[in-house]
């Protein structure tokens, strides 16, 4: 609409004022996952619309250029018919003398004219982490119109090809290594944090120890170490963070065992030993054990004892305090006989789910030796007499313990003048109490002093008989 009073094209312009600042439409198309350490260039776009040349503002950090640059080097621009935004030249001959630096907003960099095209360049650098997914954002105005070219590079790639550590079944506190793998898959030229994130192990690292967190990279060789637990049959699990990948190496303790072997199986029986008298076994070594493996020592007989030999030295004596026994120690049994005659004593030793005996067995009782036993006459007897009698029971080197069983017998023979009596007791008992031979005649139970001479006198017991004389 011309002014008013006005008349022609030029009156026209007059009121359109600063439209004529305003070009057509433009805009580059943005780009997005590309990779850093290259130049990427937005293409031409063609400024269309104005009627005069425009300023042209393009902010710092990138580059740009117009096509006009190109004709005025003298490079002839031919533009496909298919894409009139876009010219089809020889732009990289000399990339210098067509683009030049963004100054900023406040700054005029260069004037377009109408149908002249903007090029635009980025360059993203390749040098550092955070030049992955990283942002550029180029602000151009061509008059009063802005519009930007975004320009977005890809995420780093910190995720290593998968690798595997083999769990392992081992023993106890023991030193160990995973199998190694290597490292690929990273982005080539970084190095990135390979953390344990478990709480226990360390990295190998080209088969130096690092600790628990190293950087590393491809083709690096990664092994993992730890010390297993004391306990037997205990699962671990160290877990390793390399980017955002992460893989866990389970350990296992074996489990222990306690099925073991004595050599020999069982320690030699003695036969024929004293009263009352300490006797050691022989040596047996305990084998099979897991290593590692302590196990304690039972004894059935609270009056055995045992002493550990290991490694060719006494580690425990008989009358030392209960220890734990390991592979290869030797042990030696000790027992005290029994009082009696004939009388075995015995133990038997637990190692684990193992055992062996020892049994110890007295001698014989000896046979009768002959025994004088004085005693008191309380009464005058003119009479000569012979008891024959049968040892039931009781010490013969005690006399006052003897007793006699109910098959003695008493013959007793009574010498008057003129005439000879026999006194005879086929059921009864004798016995020696406070020095006096006493005779139980088995009818009324009572005890009844045996009185045969007005002497003292002695009595000996000979093959079970007793002899007595004055």
């Amino acid at each position: 609409m011309p002014i008013l009073g006005g008349y022609g094209n030029a009156s026209e312009y007059a009121y359109r004022g600063f439209i004529v600042e305003l070009p057509d439409p433009f805009d580059w198309v943005d780009l997005y996952d590309v990779d850093p350490g290259q130049e990427y260039r937005a293409g031409y776009a063609k400024i269309t619309g104005i009627k005069s040349p425009l300023p042209v503002r393009v902010s710092i950090g990138s580059s740009f250029s117009l096509i006009s640059n190109v004709f005025d080097n003298g490079q002839t621009v031919t533009f496909d018919n298919n894409k009139k935004n876009e010219a089809s030249f020889d732009e990289y001959s000399n990339p210098n003398n067509r683009f030049q630096p963004g100054l900023g907003f406040n700054i005029v960099n260069d004037l377009v004219k109408n149908n002249q095209s903007i090029n635009l360049s980025i360059v993203a650098p390749n040098t550092l982490k955070s030049d992955f997914s990283k942002t550029y954002t180029t602000n151009v105005s061509v008059g009063r119109s802005e519009q930007d070219w975004i320009v977005q590079t890809r995420s780093i790639d910190e995720t290593p090809i998968n690798f595997n550590f083999v769990g392992i079944e081992t023993t106890t506190s023991t030193l160990t290594e995973s199998n190694e793998i290597t490292v690929s898959g990273l982005e080539s030229g970084y190095s990135f944090d390979a953390n344990i994130i478990s709480n226990s192990g360390n990295i190998i690292v080209n088969n130096v120890n690092e600790g628990t967190s190293f950087s590393v990279s491809n083709d690096d060789k990664i092994k993992l170490s730890f010390t297993t637990p004391e306990t037997f049959d205990t699962t671990t699990n160290i877990t390793i963070e390399l980017g955002t990948y992460s893989e866990t190496w389970r350990v296992d303790t074996e489990v222990e065992n306690i099925n073991i072997t004595f050599t020999p199986t069982d320690f030699d029986n003695q036969s024929n030993r004293q009263l009352n008298t300490n006797y050691d076994s022989n040596q047996i070594t305990i084998s099979g054990l897991s290593l590692n493996s302590d196990l304690p020592v039972t004894l059935s007989n609270s009056n055995a004892s045992y002493e550990v030999e290991r490694s060719g030295s006494v580690v425990k004596s008989f009358t030392d305090s209960p220890i734990e026994v390991v592979n290869n120690d030797k042990i030696r049994l000790r027992l005290t006989s029994s009082g009696s005659y004939s009388t075995s004593v015995s133990t038997n030793m637990i190692i684990g789910n193992t055992s062996a005996d020892w049994v110890l067995t007295t001698r014989d009782a000896p046979p009768p030796q002959p025994i004088n036993v004085t005693f008191t006459i309380t009464r005058d007897s003119p009479f000569d007499n012979e008891i024959v009698f049968q040892l039931q029971s009781g010490n013969v080197n005690n006399p006052s313990n003897l007793t006699f069983g109910p098959d003695s017998r008493v013959f007793t023979e009574v010498i008057y003048p003129g005439s000879t009596y026999i006194l005879q007791s086929t059921t009864g008992s004798l016995r020696i109490e406070s020095g006096i031979l006493e005779m139980e005649d088995g009818v009324d139970n009572d005890w009844n002093d045996l009185r045969v001479s007005a002497n003292n006198g002695s009595f000996s017991l000979v093959n079970q008989i007793f002899y007595y004389s004055i």
